[in-house]
């Protein structure tokens, strides 16, 4: 699997990475066009996603330098990492105070504070500018 992905990130540049059941540890892999492409093809995916008893299920950019964008999206709220291949990994903030988990497929079933959920609108602009741009939008708050 890794020249597959090695292959992609020669040819594209950023690769989107999921999993899907009943194979949940096989990476599937596509080149990924654009940042619309890329929000277009993650909604389209999860639109089609049987979530089970999950919240929601995670979906993985990655470029040619090793950084590593996670997109954990429910129907009305996603998340946003930033695991950069060096320096310090970034997570969207929504509501500091907001209490509670949801069930997220990444691809076991991993909780995670509803905190870290902001709208979906904003989550999809940060994805666009960071495959366009490779850059990450401010139009949301980051934690550490």
């Amino acid at each position: 699997m890794r020249e597959t992905i090695e292959r992609f990130l020669n040819q594209r540049g950023i690769v989107l990475v999921r999993f899907e059941f009943p194979r949940y540890w096989e990476e599937i892999v596509e080149p990924v066009a654009s940042g619309n492409h890329a929000v277009a093809r993650i909604r389209r995916l999860f639109a089609q996603y049987p979530l089970g008893q999950a919240d929601g299920v995670a979906f993985y950019l990655k470029d040619t330098d090793g950084n590593m964008l996670e997109v954990l999206i429910t129907h009305n709220e996603w998340a946003v990492a930033y695991l950069p291949n060096q320096g310090t990994a970034l997570i969207t903030l929504g509501d500091a105070a907001r209490n509670g988990m949801k069930n997220f497929l990444i691809p076991e079933w991993t909780p995670m504070q509803e905190k870290y959920l902001v709208p979906k609108e904003v989550a999809s602009r940060i994805v666009e500018q960071w495959v366009d741009r490779g850059t990450l939008d401010d139009v949301a708050q980051w934690s550490r």
